[in-house]
């Protein structure tokens, strides 16, 4: 048959010329998918092997993961917080102990508002319920040679020992020192500590001054105990010299002892009447300068104000138009538009009496407001007594009786007058 002998070309040409490439054929035909698979997931072996031996992949992948997982866990239970816990422990004392400095500077924000609570806790109320810093609650005058108390006030909220016991204690101690570690004459004891109390010791060639103090006293304290014993000895340098025991020759030292302890405690008035005379001139003067500071300060804000408030004035006066204002060294200058029938902006700048110096540049303008037509229509007909000359909104309304030469001169003026759209024209001729 005809059909049998048709050939096709394109098929003879891609047939395989040998069984090994037919083979070859149908492998990739039936395995090729499978093989490209198997190439793909042997790529992603190899990347992931790499990737599990490289150290740095490995933290870099578990930083991104383990601030979700700590969180999580925390938040499922307590057994992370448990297991961490002697780690955090035992590294917290190794560091304490290999570099104190690095633990200081952690915890110097800690400790700094601890201590101040602690001090606050510290400060008792005295019998009106008044917090005070610190309170001169006793003060004794102790002889130096005998150790015998000499006088001893006390402050009415106090709760008082027997002054031969407190003197006797203090004596003892100081007697104990001085044997113990040798200290010269005036090193005697100081400072007594006692939770929130406190015993300040000042000495002098012939007595002692104690004060006892609640609180936490400040420095300045020290500074007038010193000064207290000083004018004591000075006072009372013959009765310290021959005392034999009887206080009552030293009774004239109650009252100034009282007075001292009255004026030394934690309220304000006390501490700004303490303060030294350098702080009190420092203060003086910090006080000045903020008066000075203040009033300078009030002064520019009143001026101010009074400027702003003259400006709106200003600017709401009809016929005026403010377009800017600014200050050049030193002088205000006011630009803007204004008509011709306008107040005087010099005038009304004298009127509310501000100081500051002011030029004025204002380009004449037309304004139409109604006042302003009729005193430019006035001007412009000058009429007769007889004429009356009235503006509502926009209208012009001229009436009344003049000559003829005057009413052929006026009325084709007023229909020309800027500002208007309708001239009501009514004027009779006068017979």
């Amino acid at each position: 048959m005809a059909s049998e002998s048709i050939q096709n070309p394109s098929r003879e040409t891609s047939e395989p010329t040998s069984e090994q490439e037919q083979l070859a054929q149908v492998r990739s035909v039936l395995l090729g998918p499978q093989d490209e698979l198997i190439a793909s997931l042997q790529e992603q072996l190899t990347t992931l092997q790499t990737r599990i031996q490289d150290m740095d992949s490995r933290v870099l992948d578990t930083s991104e993961v383990l601030a979700a997982s700590v969180s999580k866990a925390h938040k499922a239970d307590s057994s992370l917080g448990l297991a961490l816990k002697p780690i955090v422990v035992d590294k917290f004392h190794e560091v304490s102990r290999e570099d104190p400095d690095i633990m200081a500077e952690a915890l110097f924000p800690i400790l700094g508002p601890a201590v101040r609570k602690m001090i606050v806790n510290i400060i008792t109320p005295d019998k009106n319920g008044k917090k005070f810093g610190y309170q001169v609650e006793q003060l004794f005058v102790i002889d130096k040679n005998t150790g015998l108390p000499v006088c001893h006030v006390a402050a009415d909220s106090a709760q008082t020992q027997d002054a031969d016991m407190v003197s006797g204690m203090l004596s003892a101690i100081q007697s104990f020192v001085h044997d113990a570690f040798e200290t010269d004459e005036f090193d005697g004891l100081n400072t007594l500590q006692m939770g929130d109390l406190s015993v300040w010791v000042e000495w002098g060639p012939q007595a002692v001054l104690a004060a006892v103090v609640r609180g936490a006293p400040p420095q300045r304290l020290r500074e007038a105990l010193q000064i207290k014993i000083e004018d004591i000895h000075h006072e009372h340098q013959e009765v310290l010299k021959n005392y034999d025991g009887d206080a009552s020759t030293l009774d004239r030292l109650i009252p100034d002892l009282k007075s001292f302890l009255d004026s030394h405690d934690g309220s304000f008035l006390n501490r700004v009447k303490n303060f030294t005379p350098g702080t009190k001139k420092g203060l003086l003067v910090s006080g000045l300068l903020i008066v000075t500071a203040l009033v300078w300060f009030l002064h520019g804000r009143f001026e101010q104000a009074s400027w702003d408030s003259f400006i709106t004035t200003l600017g709401a006066e009809p016929g005026v138009v403010i377009t800017d204002q600014r200050e050049e060294d030193g002088l205000y200058k006011v630009f803007g538009l204004r008509d011709e029938f306008a107040k005087n902006p010099i005038d009304m700048h004298k009127l509310s009496k501000n100081d500051r110096d002011v030029e004025f540049h204002f380009e004449s303008y037309y304004s139409v407001h109604p006042d302003f037509i009729r005193q430019r229509a006035i001007k412009l007909l000058n009429p007769p007594s007889g004429v009356k000359v009235l503006v509502a909104g926009s209208t012009l309304y001229v009436s009344g009786t003049a000559d003829r030469s005057w009413i052929a001169l006026a009325k084709p003026s007023a229909n020309v007058l800027l500002g208007t759209s309708t001239v009501i024209f009514n004027v009779r001729p006068i017979e």
